[in-house]
């Protein structure tokens, strides 16, 4: 954590990135900003705390960040006819208004009438409403053109705190007024929507403005074959025009207009011959037109929303409107490679029909143009390109790739559309950029740290890259020996026996090397400090030269020792292991239990979980003649403990589909700390708090209610159950889902969260769930395995009463598994028959180590369809699982 100087709040850091800008080293942080007491400059500092070391001090900078209080924003206005339910505590439930209609957006018919229901964002922060009734003691005004308009009725919703059945403190809240029938001299073409907010004891009102149109909703528009297209336009369109006043005696292009947004169409022809049953009524008049083509529009996520308005040209006030969809072909947002330089990532702005490729196909001239092939390997079948998702296309590079930031690569044409294949084909195509924070490479010395006068010295710099590196050697000790390095580019730094160039004895030498990448990545420098002894001894190295491990992997160094090249009596070398040096954060004193690092003999074995996570080990070794002690030498050996973050996870795989027949259990158990998992009693210090989120339209999130109006309260602690009694009081979800969000803290450590989408029925729907314990956990709840590696998928469902049908498992992999034959299935399922409930069945499916069935780079959803035969219900629980891409590089050379 760290200290933003506001009465001793603390925000937790959520990521943390080191990087080299303009060869400057940077400390990124993302850090969760506490709220303030009101507008002004507020300090921030950040500071560095390690152990001190010598004359080093704590490093920390200082500044001040602005806090203001933003304006008031209308961020929608929604209407509906008739609310969802008279009785219900907002107009608009779960996105519907009465009868399960949409509310209109920024529409408001001639007639007036209904509920206006308005979203305003940043209104006064005293404004208070009461949570059950939603009656409010301050002032609402809606105007417009200056005058005023509508009843107001109530606030519906606010995510501000309850305390006392009164919520305060809302960031954004929700208005419902009543608007009244209008005359038919009503105009309101042209004018701005006006609310305003004066709370009690507020010196001056709080307003906002937007705009909105009106329509006669007593004449429609309804396309028959579909309202949308692609961007390009020129497509045929079937309109049925209802209550439109035209005649065939007169050049329908003489009476209306038609336009999509700014753009009018053409070739407007009356359409009465179709073959479309519904242009037989005799209100409705079919009409044919060319959709217009788009021209520079802006596309969100591949589509741009305009109104289709049909219009009587006599008078431009009578027509209608409804919504036309554009689709523009997919466009590239990005190409980057990845950290370290094996695969570029390329980043569509919308879902694509992935070129019609599948997981068991990735060629990459099925979706790349012929002159982007040779730079990705030396051969072109070496090469993958994987669709991480409709959206995302990775390409892993091959032996042999020389593609680098800079480099363009470009789409097959006439191979990539939007995932509904309403657009023009793909033609895009796109610089690489380098990863936007490269990892430098990291750097480990092999070699001695002791020699004699004659010994020869042979460093080696082991590094992981994909490609060759740059190696750079010196020594800040001594000039002589820093130009000799100097000349050296290479990672095996080789002095011939004596080693002239290093002229003083029993003096320690401070070898560096630094390795710089293709992506110009340039490693820490590696200090390696190397004895020149002036008698003759045993020449040490450590395998591996240090080490980096979790808390629950087992420790092993070796340590292998030369005899002198000196003309001395050979005998047996003996090895003695201690702990030389420990640190944990500005705690230097060790209080665990040193036998572990007493030891003889050239090995060092220490099993997992004795060590602590986020300590730093320096073990000494000191090695002698048995025939003669006093010829000996000293190493010493760094061991670093790594520390994993928190893990926030949620039973029930990707969603969980609820009913109000059966209790809600969000089980959060799997939370916690890595380096202390299935150590009992360790994770005391764990807390859970838990916060349940909705929306009506996927741009706003409002706090859960119940159809009462009450928020929901959750307990912080692991494992929550929502009762039938509970899910009855709320509402059953349509479009959009609950989101129950876990937050997992401990201590310092970084917080870490994670959501589940929940949907609510009435039906009593089978409870099935699905997961897994192999692989590696992802943050959203999934797994990533190896492809050659054995899988297994735990499943379960249960009905609330157990007929004689019984209930039916189905799973399912998307996209499908790769086979050897079509009539074979790629994976087998054991049923659980040690559970013996008649109510309850449980299953494991395999997927059998080298099977063959997983793309490496592929992700698939698992599912498991659960249906209950008798009650005629089902339900399905979905699972994301990645298959890791083996890393590739240039082949090995010694």
């Amino acid at each position: 954590n760290t200290v933003c100087g506001v009465a001793g709040a603390s925000c937790n850091i959520m990521t943390m990135r080191s990087s080299n800008v303009d060869g400057v080293d940077q400390l990124q942080l993302r850090v969760r900003v506490p709220p303030v007491s009101g507008p002004g400059d507020v300090a921030i500092s950040v500071e560095y705390v390690r152990v001190q070391i010598g004359i080093w001090a704590p490093k920390s900078v200082r500044s001040t960040m602005s806090f203001f209080r933003p304006l008031p924003v209308v961020q929608s206005v929604r209407w509906c006819h008739v609310c969802k339910s008279a009785n219900a505590r907002t107009c608009i439930v779960m996105g519907s208004c009465g009868g399960g209609k949409a509310p209109l957006e920024n529409l408001l018919p001639f007639t007036g009438g209904g509920t206006m229901v308005i979203t305003v964002e940043n209104p006064p922060t005293n404004l208070r409403f009461n949570e059950i009734s939603g009656e409010t003691s301050s002032d609402m005004l809606l105007q417009l053109g200056g005058s005023s308009f509508g009843v107001f009725v109530r606030v519906a919703q606010g995510n501000g705190q309850a305390v006392g059945g009164q919520v305060t403190a809302s960031e954004r809240v929700v208005l419902e007024f009543a608007i009244p029938e209008l005359s038919g001299d009503f105009d309101a073409s042209g004018n701005q929507l006006k609310v305003s907010i004066t709370p009690v004891g507020a010196l001056s009102l709080s307003s906002a403005s937007m705009g909105f149109s009106c329509f006669d909703d007593q004449i429609s528009i309804k396309c028959l074959e579909g309202c949308h297209g692609s961007a390009k336009g020129g497509q045929p369109l079937l309109l049925a025009l209802t209550n439109f006043q035209l005649t065939s005696d007169i050049s329908l292009f003489d009476q209306v207009v038609a336009t999509f947004g700014d753009f009018e169409a053409v070739g407007l022809e009356f359409g009465q011959n179709s073959d479309n049953a519904q242009c037989g009524g005799a209100a409705v008049t079919c009409i044919s037109l060319t959709q217009p083509e788009c021209v520079d529009c802006v596309f969100e996520r591949g589509a741009l929303i305009v109104d289709l308005s049909v219009a009587m040209k006599v008078d431009l006030t009578v027509g209608s409107m409804a919504s036309f969809t554009y689709w523009a072909a997919p466009a590239i947002v990005s190409a980057a490679m990845n950290t370290v330089g094996t695969a570029v990532n390329v980043r569509f702005d919308q879902n694509t029909d992935k070129a019609t490729m599948t997981a068991s196909n990735s060629h990459c001239d099925q979706i790349l143009r012929q002159d982007s092939l040779p730079q990705l390997a030396a051969s072109v079948e070496d090469a993958s390109c994987v669709w991480e998702s409709p959206n995302s296309l990775n390409i892993y590079l091959g032996t042999g790739a020389v593609i680098a930031p800079g480099h363009m690569i470009a789409i097959k044409p006439n191979a990539l559309k939007s995932s509904n294949l309403l657009s023009a084909a793909c033609d895009a195509e796109v610089t690489v950029q380098g990863p936007a924070f490269p990892v430098a490479p990291l750097v480990l010395i092999e070699g001695t740290s002791a020699i004699d006068p004659c010994a020869a010295l042979e460093l080696r710099a082991i590094v992981d890259s994909p490609r060759p590196l740059q190696f750079r050697w010196s020594c800040r000790n001594d000039d002589t020996l820093s130009n000799a390095l100097s000349r050296i580019t290479s990672p095996v730094l080789l002095l011939a026996q004596g080693t002239k160039e290093m002229t003083e004895l029993d003096k320690t030498y401070d070898i560096i090397v630094t390795a710089t990448d293709f992506l110009g990545a340039t490693s820490d420098q590696v200090v390696f400090p190397i004895l020149k002894m002036s008698s003759a001894a045993p020449k040490l190295t450590f395998i591996p030269s240090t080490l980096s491990v979790f808390r629950d992997e087992t420790v092993m160094v070796k340590v292998v020792a030369e005899f002198s090249e000196c003309p001395i009596e050979k005998g047996s070398l003996v090895f003695e292991w201690s702990l030389a040096s420990y640190s944990k954060g500005t705690n230097t004193v060790f209080t665990g239990n040193v036998s572990v690092f007493a030891a003889t003999g050239s090995q060092l074995w220490v099993p997992g979980r004795v060590l602590e996570a986020g300590a730093t080990y320096t073990l000494a070794v000191n090695a002698f003649m048995d025939n003669d002690p006093s010829r000996s030498s000293a190493g010493t050996f760094s061991l670093r403990i790594k520390k994993r973050d928190l893990v926030a996870s949620i039973r029930g795989g990707a969603a969980i589909s609820a009913s109000t027949t059966r209790n809600l259990v969000l089980d959060a158990s799997d939370s916690g700390d890595p380096d202390l998992t299935g150590e009992s009693g360790k994770d005391e210090d764990l807390h859970f708090a838990w916060t349940c989120s909705i929306t009506e339209d996927g741009k706003v999130f409002n706090p859960c209610r119940t159809k009462a109006g009450a928020q929901l309260n959750l307990r912080s602690q692991s494992i929550v159950t929502l009762g039938s009694t509970d899910l009855s009081a709320m509402h059953p979800t349509a479009k959009y889902s609950y989101l129950f969000e876990v937050k997992v803290s401990k201590g310092s450590m970084m917080s870490q969260y994670f959501t589940m989408p929940v949907t609510l029925t009435e039906a009593a729907i089978p409870a099935v769930s699905i997961g897994s314990s192999c692989g590696e956990r992802l943050a959203d709840g999934g797994i990533k395995v190896n492809a050659q590696d054995q899988l297994v998928m735990h499943g379960a469902c249960s009905v609330i009463n157990s007929g004689a049908k019984g209930m039916k498992l189905t799973w399912n992999f998307s996209p499908d598994l790769k086979t050897e034959s079509p009539t074979e299935s790629p994976w087998s399922v054991i049923p659980d028959a040690s559970f013996s409930d008649n109510t309850t069945q449980r299953e494991a499916l395999i997927v059998a180590a080298g099977s063959g069935a997983f793309a490496a780079g592929s992700t698939y959803i698992v599912s498991l369809q659960c249906e209950d035969l008798d009650a005629d219900e089902k339900a399905v629980a979905q699972f994301s699982l990645a298959v890791n891409a083996p890393p590739r590089g240039d082949d090995c050379t010694s």
